[in-house]
């Protein structure tokens, strides 16, 4: 199941997290939406969803399946590094993992394909986490740290409480190397992770920020910021200390008429 844990040199040891997107490089197959599922429990949903991903064919790396302004920016943070992706459809991702294209999500947008219009019972991506983190293609979350630098997740509030349960399992050592970056000016991470967060605001979106756009890219423009603004100068540092260097940062942004970020 999935790629097997692997270690990388230094220089390509950070890691990048993020969220599926609902554009993708190939269109899936019939059967491969969520809106195609027949409505049941979860249990007899999720067997179904599972049977038709583990029996499709692949169609390409997950790295080159997923488009869209989000993950570009998602691409660019990670550099020479990994970039894993969180996929309501098929598991953790690891970028080398060959998968078939399909349309799942959790978030509650009202999309057609959105799993909680045909799962009968409470809204918990979680559970549905549970579930679809059986797949084929699945990897454990473990392999994001499986190098020796910081692991940068950068996803949506539905798509991290979908791995709460994943991130709680880390060690003392793998927390102190990860940076959450989350949409929204009142981000709620899971607690124990509070020190995690980077603290990007609305402040990022400011005529003076290099790096506008839009809330649904929100979290990858903010770890591609971290990359070019931060990292360069504390690649060692904690997470509270990157988290002051942020928060400095986007004071500046503000107190400048013009923010730039290393190339």
């Amino acid at each position: 199941m999935g790629q097997q844990p692997h270690c990388r040199s230094d220089e390509e040891s950070l890691a990048v997290v993020t969220t599926c997107s609902s554009r993708k490089a190939f269109t899936p197959e019939p059967g491969l939406e969520g809106r195609s599922l027949a409505p049941g429990s979860l249990d007899l949903v999720g067997s179904e969803w599972l049977r038709r991903i583990n029996e499709a064919k692949p169609v390409c790396r997950a790295a080159d399946l997923y488009k869209g302004r989000g993950f570009s920016y998602a691409t660019r943070a990670a550099g020479s590094g990994r970039l894993f992706t969180i996929s309501a459809g098929l598991g953790f991702l690891h970028p080398d993992e060959v998968v078939p294209s399909y349309g799942l999500t959790v978030s509650a947008s009202g999309a057609d394909d959105d799993i909680f219009t045909k799962v009968r019972a409470r809204r918990s991506p979680a559970a549905w986490w549970a579930v679809v983190n059986q797949s084929r293609y699945s990897s454990p979350l473990l392999e994001a740290f499986a190098g020796t630098g910081l692991v940068l997740m950068a996803v949506s509030a539905p798509y991290l409480n979908m791995i709460t349960h994943d991130l709680q399992s880390l060690t003392e050592s793998d927390r102190e190397r990860l940076r959450i970056f989350l949409p929204g000016s009142h981000p709620v991470v899971p607690a124990g992770f509070e020190v995690n967060l980077m603290p990007y605001d609305e402040r990022l979106n400011h005529p003076s920020s290099p790096l506008r756009g839009p809330l649904t890219d929100f979290a990858p423009r903010a770890a591609l910021a971290f990359t070019r603004s931060i990292l360069p100068d504390m690649p060692t540092a904690g997470p509270t200390a990157h988290a002051e260097a942020v928060s400095d940062w986007l004071a500046e942004v503000v107190a400048s008429e013009s923010a730039a970020l290393r190339p």
